[in-house]
């Protein structure tokens, strides 16, 4: 027996138009997933940059007590003393700087992470909680905060209001969030190497160490700013129509 038309399947998805099961017009829609509000980063932006300005001081007083151990190899009583003092300052400062900063880049990080479904990029490659926990896995911290960050980056360009995980990837590495990320590798592995050796190898490698944990400051606080900017250039877009 033929079955009557009108009937719907148990799942609500289909329904039976006499010949075969069809879309079932008069089905509710799926309510949409909401986004978080969004919340302009801006404020972290500010202390993040104070914070990482702090950190060059540091990293260069840091250079130069290393210099002074790499090349006065046997350092009298008084030469001992400086060095030693000026080890201590350099290394509370900077630590201390670095600690603070890398609190507040990362409760940045989490919410520039956390925008990005506001501005129409619903699928994070990862959660804005996962994204800061990465920033401290042995191994995989060689990677991250920079790709969550060109993530970010991507998702924030205001030529397109929605963007896809594979529509981010085709936009290409911007070279400031590169140079940022290869400066601090160079900085972090150059003076842990110079560490090891003495002499006029370990005198270059401080030098190289130091130079790139500078540059890599600099250029993080400029990618935490642009970054920020491009959130809420994107925002504004949207709030006012221009983006729909």
């Amino acid at each position: 027996m033929q079955q009557p038309s009108g009937q719907i399947s148990p799942d609500g998805f289909w329904m039976w138009n006499g010949s075969q099961w069809v879309p079932n017009p008069y089905r509710a829609p799926m309510p949409a997933p909401s986004a978080p509000p969004y919340e302009s980063a801006r404020f972290r932006a500010g202390v993040v940059t104070i914070l990482l300005a702090a950190t060059i001081p540091g990293s260069l007083l840091l250079t130069a007590a290393s210099l002074m151990t790499d090349l006065v190899p046997n350092p009298n009583d008084q030469q001992s003393l400086l060095i030693g003092l000026l080890a201590l300052l350099a290394g509370l400062l900077w630590f201390g700087a670095l600690i603070s900063a890398t609190v507040f880049f990362c409760m940045w990080l989490h919410r520039v992470i956390r925008n990005m479904p506001a501005l129409g990029s619903p699928d994070p490659h990862w959660s804005a909680t996962r994204s800061v926990v990465y920033c401290f896995i042995p191994i995989v911290s060689w990677f991250h905060p920079m790709r969550s960050v060109l993530d970010a980056w991507r998702g924030s360009d205001s030529s397109q209001r929605w963007l896809t995980q594979g529509s981010r990837r085709a936009i290409p590495p911007p070279v400031l969030i590169v140079v940022w990320w290869m400066s601090w590798l160079i900085g972090i592995y150059a003076g842990n190497l110079g560490s090891r050796l003495t002499g006029l190898g370990a005198a270059v490698l401080d030098v190289v160490g130091g130079i790139g944990l500078v540059a890599a400051a600099v250029f993080c606080l400029m990618v935490v700013r642009e970054l920020t900017a491009r959130q809420d250039r994107k925002h504004a877009s949207i709030a006012i129509g221009q983006l729909v």
